[in-house]
């Protein structure tokens, strides 16, 4: 990812414009009562990342397979045990547990997956646009505490070491 960020479309680009695009993003994902806002958040990085910032269409949709995956599976979970609303379908294998479909839950759920599609997007579009040595500087600038600074650096450093010594 690092060898992508460094080498994007949109490289000539102040890191402090990317991260308030992006952590603006996240924010409003989170705040967000509608999975409308959500959406378009997630559409619109999505496609700054794949037409400005000229990423591999094929590397974007393999990063957020893995996130949408668990995704799924949460708001499966989501959808089947919330209630509220009329209901869709409804099962109950054990007394006392039931598993049921409402119009709450189906709503809930949305709002869980496009917030994971949003969010996931928006830290997409830091990533693969602002290389880890611009987030430092920028860090240091924003007067982060510079033991977190030198922590994250080690943290940094050490996954490429780790990745190394497995190849």
């Amino acid at each position: 990812l690092e060898n992508v960020a460094q080498e994007n479309g949109l490289t000539g680009v102040s890191p402090y414009v990317k991260l308030a695009v992006g952590l603006g993003a996240i924010l409003l994902v989170l705040l967000s009562p509608t999975w409308t806002i959500p959406i378009l958040i997630a559409v619109s990085l999505g496609m700054a990342v794949l037409f400005l910032a000229r990423i591999d269409p094929h590397l974007y949709v393999h990063l957020l397979a893995t996130p949408l995956l668990f995704a799924v599976l949460s708001v499966a979970a989501v959808i089947l045990v919330t209630g509220g609303g009329s209901v869709y379908w409804a099962w109950q294998p054990v007394p006392g547990f039931a598993l049921s479909v409402t119009s709450e839950s189906v709503s809930q759920g949305l709002l869980v997956f496009s917030r994971v599609l949003g969010g996931m997007s928006a830290l997409f579009f830091i990533a693969l646009t602002t290389p880890m040595t611009e987030l430092f500087t920028v860090m240091r600038r924003c007067r982060v505490p510079l033991a977190l600074v030198n922590l994250t650096m080690f943290v940094y450093r050490s996954i490429f070491i780790l990745s190394d010594q497995v190849a």
